[in-house]
């Protein structure tokens, strides 16, 4: 984990790793996630997306290995269900 503790608390730009290997990198202001977001999975998958006030807000990108990509909307941590998702290969979709 590379970032700032302010007054006990994550703040500004940081990177995090995961036992697993992800790694999450992207802003903290008061101890809570803020603005854009890069996750990289293990398996060469990588979401880009907002947080606000710590939890998911917005659009999410996920770039699967495979070529795929999937946009989620997000509203204060909740997917946001979808009637047709979106999704696609590359800049084609």
């Amino acid at each position: 984990m590379k970032g700032f503790v302010v007054d006990g608390q994550m703040h500004g730009e940081w990177v995090e790793t995961s036992p697993d290997g992800t790694v999450r990198e992207g802003m903290f202001a008061d101890g809570s996630e803020f603005g854009e977001w890069l996750v990289k999975r293990p398996d060469g998958s990588v979401e880009r997306g907002e947080y606000q006030d710590g939890e998911r807000h917005g659009i999410w990108t996920i770039h699967r290995t495979d070529g795929s990509v999937i946009e989620e909307q997000w509203e204060n941590g909740k997917r946001v269900p979808s009637s047709s998702p979106k999704e696609g290969h590359g800049e084609d979709s």
